[in-house]
Order: C-alpha cells, then sequence, then structure tokens
C-alpha cells in the first residue's frame, strides 16, 4: 500500500486522541460517531466509521424505495410518527 499522507495526533495521558479535522471530513465523522480500528494481517492498522442514520437519511431511503418498488412502507404522511416512534440503530440496508 503506497502511503498518500500523514497525519499526526498526539495521545493524552488518558489515552485519548482528537481526531483532526481533516480526518473526520474524510470519514464523515462527528460527535458521537463511532470508530473502529482495523488490524490487518500486515500489520497494517485503518479507521472506519458506520454512520448512524438521521432521520433525514431514513426519510431519502423510504421515499426512493416507495418511487421504486410502490407504496410497501408507512405512507409518507406517516413518516415522521413512525420514526418518532422508532427506537434503536437502523441498518439502512435492511430498508
Amino acid at each position: 500500500m503506497e502511503v498518500k499522507d500523514k497525519i499526526e495526533a498526539t495521545i493524552s495521558s488518558k489515552g485519548q486522541v482528537t481526531v483532526p479535522i481533516n480526518i473526520r471530513k474524510k470519514l464523515n465523522a462527528g460527535t458521537g460517531t463511532k470508530i473502529t480500528f482495523v488490524i490487518y494481517e500486515n500489520g497494517m492498522i485503518g479507521v472506519e466509521t458506520k454512520k448512524k442514520p438521521t432521520k433525514a437519511d431514513i426519510r431519502k431511503q423510504m421515499k426512493e424505495h416507495i418511487k421504486k418498488f410502490g407504496n410497501q412502507l408507512p405512507e409518507l404522511a406517516e413518516e415522521d410518527a413512525f420514526l418518532n416512534d422508532f427506537e434503536g440503530d437502523i441498518d439502512l440496508d435492511e430498508i
């Protein structure tokens, strides 16, 4: 693997590190985003994120599904009630 860039950060006495802004932007990560450190067999370490979907993300996915497959989900007028009642994580791939 060729190195494209190096960005330095410092580990605090509590073992914490601030993720530099340009890395957060590349990861599309903000406050509350969980990151996963991935250790590869060759010793390289990577960072991955899984962005928690927002109501807007879910609404967009629902509209695209209805446009493609018809009204098989709650009607759009009921979306807010449906989303407000929803608790927990949702995998957009399952919608």
